[in-house]
């Protein structure tokens, strides 16, 4: 899913947990909201590790250039390309946010706002791509040696 996308349903997302649990506060709300686009970061690192560069705005028309071409395989091609490894992308980063609450709560928002953008990753990759990536960054990693690279 795109960022813009991301942003836009993360913040309707907060303001109803705002609305919902007036409790949290506006620091939660606002972390909620944060933790569902911000988890985005591991798509630019990505970039820079591949791509040697640093621009943001390339990196964004690499990852929308890459997404069309993944789009217009077949259903069966497009499960034998590999997606990049995004470390931010499994349940592992919600798991670290979720220990770090004990230390301070409010990482359990960030936690939140991780599931709420995982969860709309998962209906768009089984809506389009067919298969489900990212329920674990170390379970992508090995399956990832084992798929094509998309040129």
């Amino acid at each position: 899913m795109l960022p813009r996308a991301h942003i836009i349903l993360g913040f309707f997302f907060a303001a109803a947990a705002l609305y919902f649990f007036p409790q949290i506060g506006f620091l939660g709300a606002g972390l909620i909201w944060a933790g569902s686009f911000l988890i985005d970061a591991d798509h630019y690192l990505w970039y820079v590790i591949e791509e040697r560069d640093l621009s943001l705005k390339k990196a964004y028309k690499w990852h929308l250039m890459k997404r069309e071409k993944m789009r217009k395989l077949s259903k069966k091609e497009r499960r034998k390309h590999k997606n990049e490894i995004l470390i931010f992308h499994g349940f592992e980063s919600v798991l670290a946010a979720y220990l770090l609450s004990f230390l301070w709560q409010p990482f359990i928002y960030l936690a939140i706002g991780f599931i709420i953008h995982l969860s709309l990753d998962y209906y768009e990759e089984i809506a389009y791509q067919h298969r489900l990536d990212k329920l674990s960054v170390i379970w992508d990693t090995i399956k990832y040696h084992k798929l094509k690279k998309l040129k």
